[in-house]
């Protein structure tokens, strides 16, 4: 039986705290309208997605901070920072618990079925 892979890690994810539905025409891929204290969750970083699209993507970023300093939305995720530790030759994240920092297992390392 093939596994399946925890892939939570790679994920943004937005809530809209703004007591009203939102229209976010410049979240990834295409737009998306959450309705109050509703979440959405976008592969990748979801700022670098943006601006990743050039010009237009530098005025959606600039709509998504607006939205954020407003306090219409939270970032309540983004995906967490994979880097190489060569000591051991594999992946690692870097994980906080209880405000201490630490090396922990990238997400996809983690069986769920």
């Amino acid at each position: 039986m093939a596994h399946v892979w925890d892939t939570s890690c790679l994920y943004s994810r937005i809530k809209n705290v703004s007591g009203k539905t939102l229209k976010l025409s410049f979240l990834p891929p295409h737009g998306v309208t959450l309705a109050a204290g509703q979440t959405v969750t976008v592969l990748g970083d979801v700022v670098g997605r943006m601006l990743s699209q050039g010009a237009v993507g530098r005025r959606k970023a600039a709509a998504f901070a607006k939205c954020v300093a407003d306090g219409n939305i939270v970032i309540e995720k983004l995906p967490t920072p994979v880097l190489w530790d060569a000591g051991v030759s594999q992946p690692a994240v870097v994980t906080v618990n209880n405000n201490t920092l630490a090396a922990g297992n990238p997400c996809w390392e983690t069986s769920l079925s």
